[in-house]
C-alpha cells in the first residue's frame, strides 16, 4: 500500500478535516504521517498518527501573525491582510521545505497531502521529490461561484435573498457571460 505524508498547519480548523481523510487512508490499508507544528502533536499522536513536527518553521511566530491583535488582518484592513498572508504563505515557505526534504528523504512517503495555505509541499517538495501533490482546501465557503453559489465575501447576504442576485452587477454580467460556454 501508499505512504501519504499530510503536510498541515497545526490550526484545529485546519488539521481535524484532513484527519478525517487519515483515517479513511488508513483504513483502506495505507500508512499515514502528519507533517505540522507541535501544538498538533498530542491530537495527531492521539489518533495513532505519526507526527514530524515543524523544526524550522517559527511557530511560535506563526500563532502571533495569526492571532495576535497587533497583526489581525481582516476585509476592513487590506494592507495589513496582504501584509499577513505574505509573511505566513511565503515569509514561512523556505522553512517548510528544509524541514519537509530531509523527511521525503527518509520516510519516503509516496504521495503527499496538503492543505491550500501550506505552500512548500506544493510549490517546491512535490516538485524538487518527483511526488503527486494532492491539495485539499480547509476553506468552508465556495472558491468557484455559480449561479447557485455567490462568491465568497465577509458580509453577510439578505434573508430569503438567491445567491447569484448578492453579486455585485459586473460580477453578475462576469459570470451571465461564462454560463453561455
Amino acid at each position: 500500500m501508499a505512504k501519504f505524508l499530510i503536510a498541515v498547519w497545526p490550526f484545529a480548523s485546519h488539521y481535524f478535516p484532513l484527519i478525517a481523510i487519515a483515517h479513511a487512508l488508513r483504513d483502506r490499508g495505507h500508512t499515514v504521517a502528519f507533517y505540522s507544528g507541535r501544538a498538533a502533536a498530542a491530537t495527531l499522536t492521539g489518533q495513532g498518527f505519526m507526527h514530524f513536527p515543524f523544526q524550522s518553521v517559527d511557530e511560535a511566530e506563526v500563532e502571533r501573525l495569526m492571532f495576535a491583535r497587533d497583526s489581525y488582518a481582516s476585509g476592513r484592513n487590506p494592507l495589513q491582510l496582504k501584509a499577513l498572508l505574505r509573511r505566513w504563505l511565503l515569509g514561512t515557505l523556505p522553512d517548510q521545505v528544509r524541514d519537509l526534504e530531509p523527511i521525503v528523504a527518509e520516510w519516503q512517503p509516496d504521495v503527499i497531502v496538503s492543505e491550500t495555505s501550506l505552500w512548500g509541499p506544493i510549490l517546491v517538495t512535490g516538485e524538487r521529490a518527483g511526488l503527486p501533490v494532492a491539495v485539499f482546501s480547509t476553506v468552508i465557503s465556495c472558491l468557484l461561484p455559480g449561479p447557485e453559489a455567490a462568491p465568497f465575501r465577509p458580509w453577510p447576504a439578505r434573508p430569503n435573498t438567491p445567491p447569484a442576485a448578492c453579486w455585485p452587477e459586473p460580477l453578475q454580467h462576469s459570470a451571465n457571460c461564462l454560463r453561455r460556454y
